[in-house]
């Protein structure tokens, strides 16, 4: 009887030794998150576990020499090697399994049973890979296959060192074939960084699935477990939605969709396929824009898609990647003939400044001086929600300007704008862009409570029909006479006509007065005025370059510098 059991018993543990470790994730000592497989052994390292306790004597006895041996190896096999300390008993916790591997010198990983080593030990102390006998019992785990070799034990701790060492350099010291590496890049050829990419065997005898995450390029041809299978690779990455992602874009988006400028680039009908629909659609546009003003906090099917989306392959093979960000279809080379100049100026708007009381209500008008074509526009407001409430928003100017949906979007005392209009629209100079409604909470000025913001990732721009885009900024026209009236005057220089804005708190008629620089008079004029916001116009054409002074009811309230 002896005679049969004996080789059934060697065959036995020979089957259980080709069966690989299971994975465990435990936290060591240091509060680092150790996974036996992300970690190391898909990372190709071998692995040595030393099943410990603290009060142990024959671990004691062995401390010396396994610090000696992992000192060793990690000088032998930089990288290819890593020990860990596995306690069996409930009463270890990583405070005292800290302590114990400061005593003896160690600084490989230790895992007490608050960290998980009880769990991470069950398969070995349960007998499911040999029979176990107590501390120490040391187990090296295979790179790339995750293949045990249980209890590596001499007849004393120097022989069972010896053993280990042996085992160690017979796992490690083969040389693998030259791995295949392929790359994870942009559209611009930048390798890619914070790439997820999934691996899963297919119809294989031991199933596998992880994901690795890699930057720039990544390798999958020393997992031994994807050996003679086939397999699939899916990427995936997920960031800010919003890098790269502007109102310039959806311009460029909406003229592909009304086939004034097709996008040429097969990434670029990629990243404007915003919901991931198939098509490219004005719900892409509304999609993106929802983004851009904090409707929505990410992409329907994350920041970026790949080209391929996935391969099945085997053998150790990989493919390259392309990754494209979603909604950023303004990129190099396909449109760089009529995108953006780099060279940007400003466009200021401006508005005019008032001192407002608690509970009163105001249009505040944001004009632009210019005359000019544009495409496009976005910007923050930032409102000081404390002291002003913004009711309302809207433009008699901009087509199809949604009023609503920008104000919705009101977030943090943030109102997001973005208006876009493929074929272009021209604003006439000192034309209102968009007007406000505001009611005063507090005591206060307009310019303290708004502010055009730059800071963020809603960056305030426009964009010309020209393909120039330039940088938005909010100018307060500051202009008071005695009585504390805000008057305006825009555009300043002026080509010879120019307007007078003026906020009126009795509606009493104005006398407008203007002098040149020789104090003679060039201009006057009775206007009727109402109660509150009033808009006039002076026509200097006339006259020559120069600076001219301008009165309201005998006070100076401001110089106009025409220019032509």
């Amino acid at each position: 009887m002896k005679n049969i059991l004996l080789p059934l018993f060697i065959l036995l543990t020979s089957c259980l030794k080709a069966t690989p470790a299971p994975n465990f994730i435990v936290t060591d000592s240091d509060g680092q998150k150790q996974n036996l497989y992300q970690n190391y052994i898909n990372q190709d390292k071998l692995v040595v576990l030393e099943a410990f306790f603290i009060a142990c004597p024959p671990c004691n006895t062995h401390a010396p020499l396994v610090k000696s041996l992992y000192e060793q190896v990690q000088a032998a096999y930089p990288g290819k090697v890593e020990f860990m300390l596995l306690s069996t008993q409930n009463g270890d916790l990583n405070t005292n399994v800290a302590q114990y591997k400061t005593s003896k010198g160690f600084t490989m990983p230790a895992v007490g049973s608050d960290g998980g080593s009880l769990t991470a030990l069950q398969p070995y102390t349960s007998n499911q890979f040999g029979l176990f006998y107590g501390t120490p019992t040391f187990i090296v785990i295979a790179p790339g296959t995750g293949e045990v070799h249980f209890d590596i034990r001499g007849n004393s701790a120097s022989q069972t060192i010896a053993l280990l060492e042996a085992k160690i350099a017979e796992l490690v010291s083969t040389p693998p074939p030259p791995p295949v590496v392929c790359n994870l890049k942009n559209v611009v050829d930048v390798g890619l960084s914070g790439v997820d990419l999934k691996v899963s065997a297919i119809g294989a005898a031991l199933p596998y699935d992880t994901t690795l995450s890699a930057a720039g390029s990544y390798s999958v041809s020393n997992i031994a477990a994807l050996n003679n299978v086939d397999y699939s690779i899916v990427p995936s990455k997920d960031d800010n939605p919003l890098n790269g992602l502007t109102t310039y874009d959806l311009v460029l988006i909406s003229k592909h969709i009304l086939g004034i400028e097709p996008l040429s680039c097969d990434w670029q009908q990629v990243a404007a396929d915003v919901n991931c629909s198939g098509s490219i659609t004005t719900l892409d546009i509304v999609t993106a824009r929802k983004v851009i003003l904090g409707i929505l906090l990410e992409l329907p099917c994350k920041s970026w898609r790949f080209i391929p989306d996935s391969i099945v392959t085997t053998n150790g093979n990989c493919t390259d990647f392309i990754g494209v960000k979603m909604g950023d279809v303004n990129g190099w080379p396909c449109v760089q003939a009529n995108g953006p100049i780099d060279e940007r100026s400003t466009l200021s708007l401006s508005a005019n400044d008032q001192l407002l009381q608690a509970g009163d209500r105001v249009l505040l008008e944001i004009s632009c001086p210019e005359n000019i074509d544009l495409q496009g526009l976005q910007g923050s407001l930032q409102v000081n929600q404390e002291n002003i409430s913004v009711t309302n928003m809207h433009s008699t100017l901009l087509t199809d300007f949604d009023n609503s949906f920008n104000l919705k979007s009101q977030r943090n005392g943030y109102i997001p704008i973005s208006w876009i209009d493929g074929y272009g629209q021209q604003l006439p100079a000192n034309s209102i862009v968009v007007t406000l409604e505001i009611t005063a909470l507090k005591n206060c000025r307009l310019s303290d409570c708004i502010q055009l913001s730059q800071n963020g990732s809603l960056v305030s721009e426009a964009y010309e029909v020209s393909g120039r885009n330039r940088d938005l900024v909010l100018e307060w026209v500051k202009n008071v006479n005695q009585e504390g009236q805000t008057y305006s005057i825009s555009p300043n220089p002026s080509p010879g006509v120019f307007y007078i804005s003026y906020i009126s708190k009795s509606g009493e008629p104005v006398k407008v007065e203007v002098y040149d620089q020789l104090s003679r008079l060039v201009s006057m004029e009775d206007f009727d005025a109402v109660e509150g916001y009033n808009h006039w116009q002076i026509d200097l054409e006339q006259f020559g370059t120069g600076i001219y002074f301008v009165m309201a009811n005998d006070e100076i309230v401001g110089k106009v510098l025409v220019q032509k």
